[in-house]
This record gives structure tokens, sequence and C-alpha cells, in this order.
């Protein structure tokens, strides 16, 4: 249920969040004198995978130690949740990259993160239907598992489209900062 409809937008706030200085009065013009546009863009996004990656791995540390401390669930971890919490650190990454750009993008907090959700909505609805390729978002719902968490993983494929997508978003978004005036967006 995480990565169906929460995961992404909170994404989509950690990267609201850390472009949030650079759309606040003049900032755009103090860090493009001090690094360049593509280590910017490389910073940002390296920063949003590590924070999220931490967040899932967090999130499968109390889910087994509910199960194994707490409730006292006989047996071992299933290979397929390590799996599953592989596959969902590498779709963190796409769709990281692509919150990333709509943060930089959209001066307004709220945008991405709605775009996030939006994105999990129809991500889910193109999971359901097999494209679970098309969109990061329906990339991390299957690769959570969470349509079909018995299922196998198809990785590469996965890793192919999340691959396309992280390079797809930083360049646009390297070529976004060369290309307008981030003062005016024109």
């Amino acid at each position: 249920f995480l990565g169906i409809f929460f995961l992404s937008p909170l994404v989509g706030i950690l990267c609201s969040l850390l472009w949030r200085m650079e759309h606040q009065d003049s900032n755009w013009n103090l860090i493009l004198t001090v690094t360049t546009p593509e280590k910017l863009v490389k910073d940002k996004w390296m920063t949003a995978v590590l924070l999220s990656s931490v967040c899932i791995l967090w999130i499968a540390l109390i889910y087994l130690f509910t199960g194994k401390i707490i409730l006292r669930l006989p047996g071992e971890v299933p290979k397929l949740f390590w799996i599953r919490m592989l596959g969902a650190a590498v779709c963190l990454s796409a769709v990281s990259a692509v919150q990333s750009m709509l943060s930089m993008i959209f001066r307004s907090f709220a945008v991405p993160i709605s775009l996030a959700f939006v994105g999990s909505i129809a991500g889910l609805w193109l999971t359901v239907k097999g494209a679970y390729y098309a969109v990061p978002y329906s990339m991390l719902i299957y690769g959570m598992g969470s349509s079909s968490i018995t299922g196998e993983l198809n990785v590469p494929v996965l890793l192919a489209s999340c691959c396309f997508y992280v390079l797809a978003a930083l360049t646009c978004s390297i070529l976004f900062l060369k290309k307008t005036d981030v003062r005016t967006h024109v």
C-alpha cells in the first residue's frame, strides 16, 4: 500500500524541500556562480536517492522488527522480501530523478507533490494493465510488489526502465538549467 499511493508523494516532498531554497529570492544566481548545472542536478538527485533509500531501509527494518521481535513469527525472512526492497530502492532512484526535475522546474512547493500523487494513481492503472515500465511511478509499484507480492520480478526490464528515466530526467534538468533564465523561467 505504501508503494501505491504514499511513497511517491513523500519523495515529491523531499525533492521539493531540496529545491525550495533555490526558489527563494535570488539563490539561483548565487548557487550557479559556485557550481555547474550538472553538479547541482546530480547532487540534488543523489541526496534524494540516499534519503529515500534510507527510508525504504528503515521501513524494511520496522517490518522485520515487528515480525521477528514483537510478533515472533517463525521461519526465515523470504528471499523475495529482500529482492523487493532492493527493487524499491532502484525504482526510487528513477522516481527521485523525475521528482527532482519537477521540483526544479516548478516554483510551487505543492505542484510536484500533487503530480507525484497523480503519477501514483496513473502508475497503479498502468501496472494493473501490465505496463509497469511505462512511468517511474508504476515501476515503483511493481518493484515493491504492491500489486503482486508473490510474482517474479522482471529485473532486466526494471533496470533498463530505471536507467532510462534517470538519464532522461537528469538530462532534461541540466538542459533546463542551461537554457532558461532561472529567475524568470523564460
